[in-house]
């Protein structure tokens, strides 16, 4: 009997370790269930994970097994997955986890989190746990390259990958100022990189695969984030330079070739359906409808707008979209242009592997579907937000700064003024910030004035008093005075600007009651025939791009206060930054529809964060704002990439100012013909254009084309912390 039932055990325990299902629990209403209990490297870990818990708060996590003080590698809350949910494809990754986003071979648990609490503080209240083991693939390269002698090095695992293989680099430096940083860039391409990441963060000496690093260049970069087909360099760059000026300085560098995989190669679409919603509008507003042939191997679909010469030079890729079967539906962005020169829509596919598909389909605009002339240019300006400003002109968010004054200087000879909402300076205790935002103003001469808005990051490090005395001491009104309170308005060439914020620190703080009867007064002023421009550094909850709770929201915590005030005023435009999601997210406008404030998202002019992936967002490369041209019975909000000096296709917004509805009927263009200088005119510099292999040769589809010193001021006060994130 005892023989039996040792058989017995024997077998169970065979079966547990052997079946696809592996479950710790003390609570039955939890679940937590793996596929197997040993995975190969890159192998997917398979999690089946619920519980009963009402708070709708509790999360998923993998972690070293045996580490209950850091942080998780990768999570996501119970509610966003379901069954078979691959842990390594989670939202959200742990910061300064980036030796571990590979998973490499080693014994991690995988657990369940309650209520929001970390990993330190809930690790002993965790409702269930599973340990897992990963071991080397038989085939699997070694990812510990020979390291050179001495303290300062930069090797890669291999010299040659296929697309989509992971890409280890293992750096070191003797810096002491934990700033030096490896990044990856096309070979002989100078500028920003592709991916990057410090040192600090991946780890002297540590295998780090460069492709995971949450770091990326925008622009033209965004192209190679899947490290296509092509020859790339990686660089050890030192003392936080950006990559025009560190190269040359690098510490140490390696060059790799990635070839393609055959067999994933995305495939061009064979037909589409492009159903505007009022042709002869020049609105791209409509619906598109893509076929994909069976074996497409596509996971996004790109855009651009094109010409008789390929695609249309001076605008960026429209904003891209997933690739969900064979025929995917696509709503264009709400309330932009169609550029005055495009008469034809370039779609081309996209995968992870390969890049962009060599072959493109062509679908030609119905005849007069373009935008014309919009008419008078009655007042321009431009408004920018999170200039963060921390360093002399080496550093990279000085050089977006600059690039953004001689942009404007260029293209905008009539600008009444730069509106700037929030977070000049990056922190609110370091007053030679401040000096240095002077001296690079003053570098760009004849740049137009500017008025400065205060955000959240000009209080950090200090106290709010003290954040708002210094603020005020570094901003004078057109009349030399100085402001004395958060909220107040001007007039500037006959248009009204009203600046609000909230009357304390924190992530998410109220705007006085005060302030908004005030607000509710001063809108009272106008008539309504004009629009009323109006700044807050932190958007309301559920307006514009990363202002949702499953973007991290953080902003004005009585948004509902706010958004009664707005509701009597639908001809108030407000401009909200804090986030710096990209222009291209989706609902960077948030229309009123006539009923109440237009409110745009109005990202960064220091550097991006875009949701594509990860909803909570991933930090990129890059500096955006808008031009701002007023008409009789329109305004044109017109996005702007400062890098590239390109228009942002899909930031090209109008928002009418006629009376009967607020719907958007103007036919128009970012580069209509007037006084102003147009899009289509410009002639800002771009920089050099990387080789990209993955760019198709040809017309049509063709290769991808490169494209006084007084301050016065306005103020905003946003006391609103960017972006905080809990660490799991």
């Amino acid at each position: 009997m005892k023989k039996l039932i040792s058989v017995v055990l024997l077998t169970a325990i065979i079966l547990t370790c052997a079946s696809a299902l592996v479950s710790v629990g003390a609570d039955s209403s939890v679940t937590l269930k793996t596929d197997k209990a040993v995975y190969k490297e890159g192998e997917p870990i398979l999690v089946t994970a619920s519980s009963t818990n009402s708070s709708g708060k509790d999360w998923v996590g993998i972690i070293p097994k045996g580490d209950s003080e850091g942080v998780s590698i990768y999570w996501d809350y119970l509610k966003d997955i379901t069954a078979n949910f691959n842990i390594s494809t989670a939202s959200h990754k742990g910061k300064d986890r980036g030796d571990l986003y590979s998973l490499p071979a080693g014994e991690y648990t995988i657990l369940i989190i309650p209520d929001d609490l970390t990993i330190k503080k809930g690790y002993d209240k965790a409702l269930a746990m599973v340990d897992i083991k990963i071991e080397r693939s038989a085939d699997s390269v070694d990812t510990t390259a020979p390291k050179p002698s001495g303290d300062t090095y930069l090797v890669t695992d291999k010299t040659q990958y296929i697309v989509g293989e992971p890409i280890y680099v293992t750096a070191s430096s003797e810096n002491a100022s934990g700033k030096d940083w490896v990044g990856i860039w096309p070979k002989g391409y100078v500028g920003q990189s592709i991916h990057w990441e410090y040192l600090s963060t991946i780890g002297k000496g540590k295998p780090y695969d460069i492709r995971s690093a949450p770091n990326r260049g925008g622009g033209q970069m965004t192209a190679y984030h899947g490290i296509p087909e092509g020859e790339y360099t990686l660089y050890l760059i030192p003392n936080d330079m950006n990559g025009g000026v560190g190269i040359p300085q690098a510490l140490a560098m390696a060059s790799i070739k990635v070839v393609s995989d055959p067999n994933k190669i995305a495939k061009a679409p064979l037909s589409a359906t492009y159903k505007l919603d009022k042709e002869g509008s020049g609105l791209a507003d409509g619906t598109l409808t893509i076929k994909l042939p069976e074996d497409h191997d596509a996971d996004d679909i790109y855009m651009w707008w094109g010409d008789d010469n390929g695609k249309l030079t001076g605008y960026t890729r429209l904003a891209r979209f997933k690739v969900t079967g064979t025929t995917v539906t696509h709503r264009m962005t709400e309330n932009t242009l169609i550029p005055e020169r495009a008469t034809k829509l370039l779609i081309y596919t996209y995968n992870d592997s390969n890049g962009i598909s060599k072959d493109c389909l062509e679908v030609k605009l119905p005849a007069g579907a373009a935008s014309g002339d919009l008419g008078k240019v009655l007042s321009e300006f431009q408004i920018v937000s999170d200039i963060h400003i921390k360093g002399g002109a080496d550093h990279e968010y000085s050089k977006h700064f600059v690039a953004m004054l001689n942009d404007v200087k260029k293209n905008s000879p009539t600008s009444v003024g730069i509106f700037a909402a929030g977070d000049i300076v990056d922190r609110g205790d370091s007053p030679e910030y401040w000096t240095y935002f002077h001296s690079l103003y003053k570098s760009v001469n004849g740049a137009p004035p500017m008025y400065l808005g205060i955000g959240n990051h000009e209080y950090i490090g200090t106290s709010y008093e003290a954040g708002l005395k210094q603020f005020l001491q570094n901003v004078k009104l057109p009349d030399g005075s100085t402001p004395d309170k958060v909220y107040y308005d001007c007039y500037v060439n006959g248009y009204h600007y009203v600046f609000i914020g909230t009357g304390a620190t924190g992530t998410s703080a109220p705007i006085p009651k005060e302030e908004l009867l005030w607000l509710e007064e001063t809108l009272k002023k106008d008539d309504g025939e004009k629009p009323v421009f109006l700044f807050l550094h932190q958007p309301m909850l559920n307006t514009v791009s990363g202002s949702s709770s499953e973007e991290g929201w953080s902003g004005i915590s009585n948004h509902k206060e706010l958004k009664a005030v707005l509701d009597r005023f639908p001809h108030v435009l407000m401009f909200n930054g804090h986030t710096h999601w990209i222009l291209d997210s989706d609902n960077c406008m948030y229309d009123g529809e006539g009923k109440t404030a237009t409110i745009f998202n109005t990202s960064s002019v220091a550097y991006l964060w875009h949701s594509y992936d990860v909803p909570t967002g991933e930090r990129m490369t890059g500096s955006e704002g808008y031009y701002i041209r007023v008409y009789e019975d329109k305004v044109a909000v017109l996005g702007r990439n400062f890098v590239t000096g390109e228009w942002v296709s899909s930031a090209q917004f109008i928002v009418s100012l006629s009376e009967n509805d607020g719907s958007e009927e103007t036919t128009s263009a970012a580069d209509e013909t007037s006084n102003t200088p147009t899009p289509d005119e410009t002639s800002a510099s771009t920089p050099e254009t990387p080789p990209s292999a993955a760019e198709p040769s040809k017309k049509g589809c063709g290769a991808f084309v490169s494209g006084g010193v007084c301050f016065t001021g306005c103020i905003l006060l946003a006391l609103a912390t960017f972006k905080k994130r809990k660490e799991r």
